[in-house]
This record gives structure tokens, sequence and C-alpha cells, in this order.
């Protein structure tokens, strides 16, 4: 076919159209010529028989418009209708939801209601109650018919993917976060988020069986011998179901208190009346006498029984990236009964900080001894504080030696198990070096492990109570016991949901000024991440977020998560207009609704007004991707296999060509 410059036939576009303007009648068959190559740009104009055509081209030569003007026929109208719904579960039961419709149009009346509960069931009332038969995660999806008072015919629809729990604990999204110091615990809840969805302070914390009992976003306890022990948590959701979430996690206290071997009357401790507390239940002078004079592994600061007790310090240095041996620093210390106002640093090579977080390079490799200093009040005004140091290694090579990998060295088969430097539990030592490359080690599980194999014990006499628990292997477990008996480190209350694929979902709403507003109704997401079609982005958690487009077009926003462990992310996309040209229901002359929209495997279009002859698909670099005989104004037109993105709908009819704007997810 010969192709002419694409400015060119605009030009020739403009000139015949201006020549045929001047005719009386509307329609020109004459100049109606399905062969014309016109560009796929969505450029709405409202001919002079009340149909939008997606741009002035497709006008003159498919639907033979004399006349027509910028933008869709009466579409500012049916922009004033919003649909929107809210849903909760009921009292007698979570699988059992109630759905308000919130929808509204300031200038007209809602007519109709039609929803799509994502299981195969719909319904028409106004706000219905559904039934799920199962849990799981379903698109519900509300479709208003509306007219404005001047007679217009408008149709929109509103989809939320939502959440049915079914009594399982898919709402809990926080677990204990625990260290241990010889004897001495600090627990607290992970993910951070700031702000936390609520308030942490509600929390309440149980230690075997409420033996200790404790509030607040941390937890610190003293022991004082070897031991099992167990820490729960409790916490509310902000949901409606369940309404508090408890999460345990199982630990060894392996550490004595008193270490005789460490006993050193020579060591020249200084007078300083710095009082702690040891696992003992001693008070001592000072933390040195503590060590070397008490034998004492671990203690706490002040007088033992003071609200100093409460005050629990710790830090963590990690390499961040860059060099070898430039480490960030970050303080983990708590006071339940008190709050922190200073922090001290030595980092041992000269320099010394009084940042909370500090960063520092030591430019060489080596052993640093850093030590950090804090001090705060007690709620009761007493003045607090105590240090604590830790030797750094900065290394000359990194967390993984590929050399000294050597598959033919026999391991021994015990396990003697080892946290690596890379954050994973290895077997034993041997297996860490030569199988996997770790350059260094430290005794025990990591604490994030779900699995300790050492505790592995079927013969353990469990209660044949059915009191389940979701064990952080996502596996149902009659009882915390039973959890226990399998080696699982971490769980929690009430048996797991069934398995479903994570999905990325977003509600969106624009305002002015080129503005939207996003809604995460993601499920299974621990990560983030946001294109928002202009260069910018954002990652990690949001609930509700706004975006300001500087320049006026057509913006694709594209939402992609994933969970934690990698093994399932999702990706979702959706279209804005700020072209300055409506995309909704023009209402006058030919009338074709499409729902949903966005869709994925198929879209069902209806039309008023006249009757469809023809449809064709057609993707934003102009070809035709979908052509469709039909017969019946209301049809389902199938998307199976398309690739995500903007599509043109072209809807044929005696009266001429309707084009309407489809987003296809994935």
């Amino acid at each position: 076919m010969f192709q002419i410059p694409v400015r060119l036939f605009l030009l020739l576009c403009m000139a015949v159209a201006t020549n045929v303007s001047a005719q009386n009648n509307c329609i020109d068959s004459a100049q109606i010529d399905p062969n014309a190559v016109c560009l796929a740009i969505y450029d709405p104009v409202c001919g002079c028989n009340g149909v939008t055509y997606g741009n002035d081209c497709e006008a003159q030569y498919f639907g033979g418009v004399t006349s027509w003007t910028s933008g869709e026929c009466g579409a500012s109208d049916c922009a004033a209708l919003v649909v929107k719904y809210s849903w909760s579960p009921m009292p007698d039961g979570p699988l059992n939801i109630n759905f308000s419709d919130e929808s509204q149009i300031n200038n007209g009346s809602l007519l109709s209601w039609n929803w799509d509960f994502g299981d195969g069931a719909t319904s028409q009332e106004k706000s219905p109650q559904h039934y799920f038969t199962e849990p799981g995660v379903y698109k519900v999806c509300l479709t208003i018919k509306a007219q404005t008072n001047t007679g217009m015919s408008c149709t929109k629809t509103y989809c939320e993917m939502i959440t049915v729990s079914g009594g399982c604990q898919s709402g809990c999204f926080y677990n204990i976060s625990h260290t241990l110091d010889g004897a001495k615990l600090h627990a607290s809840l992970f993910p951070v988020t700031v702000p936390p969805p609520f308030p942490f302070f509600f929390t309440t914390w149980s230690l075997d069986n409420d033996q200790v009992t404790g509030n607040g976003p941390d937890f610190v306890y003293q022991f004082s011998e070897p031991g099992r022990h167990v820490l729960c948590a409790t916490y509310p959701t902000g949901d409606f179901a369940p309404l508090n979430c408890t999460v345990c996690k199982a630990f060894e206290v392996t550490a004595a208190c008193i270490d005789s071997s460490q006993i050193d009357p020579n060591v020249p401790c200084p007078l300083a009346f710095i009082p702690v507390c040891g696992c003992d239940g001693v008070t001592y002078d000072n933390a040195c006498t503590a060590e070397n004079y008490g034998g004492v592994t671990s203690w706490v600061p002040g007088i033992c029984g003071s609200a100093c007790n409460n005050l629990y310090i710790d830090f963590e240095g990690l390499n961040t990236g860059g060099s070898l041996t430039y480490f960030s620093f970050f303080d983990r210390s708590a006071f339940p009964s008190g709050s922190i106002s200073s922090w001290y640093w030595d980092f041992g090579n000269g320099e010394t900080s009084f940042e909370q977080n500090p960063a520092i390079n030591f430019q060489t490799p080596g052993d640093y001894t850093v030590c950090l200093t804090v001090s705060g009040l007690s709620d009761g005004g007493m003045q607090c504080g105590t240090s604590i140091c830790k030797t750094i290694h900065v290394p000359e090579v990194s967390c993984i030696d590929q050399d000294q990998i050597d598959p033919s060295v026999l391991c021994p088969a015990v396990y003697s198990p080892v946290c690596g430097c890379d954050g994973v539990t290895y077997p034993n030592e041997c297996v860490a070096k030569y199988y996997h490359g770790v350059t260094s080690w430290t005794s025990g599980i990591c604490p994030d492990a779900c699995l300790n194999p050492a505790w592995v014990d079927p013969q353990t006499p469990c209660p044949e109570i059915y009191d389940p628990v979701c064990g952080c292997d996502n596996v149902t477990y009659d009882n915390a016991c039973t959890a226990q008996a399998n080696g699982i480190t971490g769980w929690r209350e009430g048996k797991c949901c069934p398995d479903a694929a994570c999905k990325a979902y977003f509600s969106l709403e624009t305002g002015p000024g080129n503005t939207v507003i996003l809604s995460d109704s993601s499920y299974s997401a621990e990560s983030w991440y946001l294109e928002f079609g202009d260069g910018s982005s954002h990652s990690g958690y949001f609930d509700s977020l706004t975006h300001q487009y500087t320049v006026s077009g057509i913006y694709q926003i594209c939402l992609t998560i994933s969970n934690f462990a990698g093994s399932c992310s999702d990706k979702f996309c959706r279209v804005v207009d700020f072209s300055g040209t409506p995309v909704f229901e023009p209402g006058s002359g030919v009338a074709v609704s499409v729902s949903p929209n966005p869709a994925i495997e198929s879209v069902w279009v209806q039309v008023e007004g006249d009757q469809p002859r023809q449809v064709l698909l057609i993707d934003m670099f102009g070809k035709v991707v979908l052509q469709q005989k039909v017969s019946s104004p209301a049809f389902r037109l199938p998307l199976t296999g398309l690739p995500a993105g903007l599509y043109l709908l072209a809807v044929e009819t005696d009266r001429g060509r309707v084009v309407r704007k489809i987003v296809v997810g994935q």
C-alpha cells in the first residue's frame, strides 16, 4: 500500500474536512473509505451526529461525518458519576460479607446496580450480603448505570480485590524479632514501618504462659539459667477479623549465668559506681566487676529491682556497600519504662559520634572494639545509662570466598549449627566453609531461622488438644507443642490460610491539578514498587499515596509486588488520562459501555442507540489485533493472550463508528 507522510496526511484530512463541513448533510457516505489509514491516536471528536470518534480522521473516513467539535460528546456530565463501595465481615462469620454501595452522581440519579463477586455469583441489590464458600482473594466488581438530569445514560464499573479470611490468620503481618546477649533477651515486632499501621504500645507480651508479662513495643528480660522458652506477643490488626493477632517465638538460652572460667581477680576494674544487676540477681559496682570478679555472663543496668533494669542496649554494624571498610551502625536499644535521650559511639580507631545511627569508613581491615553508651530518663524521673562494646571485624575479603569452596572435603554428619555472615544457618562449620565458601560465622542457628532440626522430637508428649497454630513454614499444627516437636521456632495462633498467589492491585482516584490518589489492595505483598509513567517511582509500603503530574498527558501506572522469599511476584497496571479529553460514556447518539475496565480475560460490551455490525480492537501502534462481526447489542469480547496495555475498541454501527478505550491488565 502506498504510504504518505503523516504530516501531509493530516493536512489532507483537515483540508477535506473543511471542504465538506460546508455541506448541509451531517453524513456524506461518499467520503467513507474503509481503506483509509488513520493514526491510532486517541484525540476524540464529537461528530454532528452525536457520536464520539477516536479522532477527526476516523470521523471523516469511517463515519462520513461532515463536521465535528473537539472532545467527547457530553462526557463532562457522566464524569460526575462516582462508583465506589465498602465491605466488612458480618458478626456471624468472616465468610459472610456485607457490601455497602457508596456511589453517587451529583447531576442525576442511579438506575441499577450489578455486582460480580468474583466466585461466579452476582446480585442486583444496592447493598447486598454475600456468603463465600471458602477463604481466598476475590475480585469484586460493581457496575452502576445512571442517568443525568439532561437524560444522558452513564455506565461505570469499580473493582476491588478483597481478602476473605474464613477464620484463618491472614492479617497477622508482624512477627517477633529477638536477640540474646548471653542470658539477656530483647524482643520486638518486625518489620517496622513508619508510621506503623497500629499503635505498637498496645502490644502485650507473655513469656512462658504468663510467668512474665509486659506491654509496649519492646520486651526485655534477664534469664537466670539456661533453658528453652516461648515468648508470645498479642497486637491489634486494625482490621475487622480477627481483632487481635498472637504470634509466638521459641528460643533457647544456652549461656549459663555464671562462668567461673572468666573470673580473674587480677583485672584492674575502675572504682566508678555504675551499678549493674547480674543475671544472678546480685548488684555489682560496674560491668567490669560483674564480669571479672563475679563471673557473670550478662547483666542489665542499674541496681537490681530499679527502673533502670529495663534499659536494654544493643547495636549492629553492617557493611553497607561501596567498600568493604564502610560500615553503618544501627542503634537497637530500648527503654520500655522510659526514654533514651543521648547516644555516644567510640569506634576504637580514634573517631567518635553522637548520632543515633552513624556511619564510618574504617579505611583499613582489622578488628575494632566499638562501644555505645546510651542514657535516658525512666518514667519516674530516674537517670539511667549503660554501655556495650562489640568487636567489629572489617574483612579483607567478602563474606563469601569462592576459592575456599571444595566439595571433595568430607564434612562430618554432625548437626552443630552455625549462623553464617550471610545470614544463613548451616549444619556445621565445615559445611559453611567448604561447601558454601562462608568466611565467618557464629555458633547456633540464625535468629530468624524457622526450623531448628535439633528440636525435632516425635516422642514429645504433646496434649491431644486441637488449638491450631500456623507455623512460620505456613503449615497448620494441632497446637504449639506439636509445632515445637517438629522443630518450628515461630508460629501464630489460628490455622494457616489456604495458599494463594500474591496479587498486585490498587484503586485509583483523580483529583485537581493532574493528581492521582492510589490505595493499595494487594494480597501477600511484602515489597512494593510503583512506576507512575512520568519517570518517577515509589518503593516500599503504601496505604494511600498521592502523586501529581507536572505535564498533561496519558500515563500508565504500574505496581509490582513480591513476597520476601521471592517465590511470588505480580504486576498490575492502570492508565490515567490527563490529556484534557474525558474518557467516559458520551450518552448521546450511540452509547457503548465496557465492563469491567481494566480487564484481563474478557469484557462485556453493551451498545445502545443502534445495531452494532463489527468491532475492531486496535493497539497503540495502530495494528488491528482483533476483528469480530457481531449481531447482538450485548456481547462478550475475549482478551485472552493479549499483552497488558491500552487498546482502542472501535464499534461499527449503521450510524458510524464509536471508539472506547480498554485497559488490559496482567
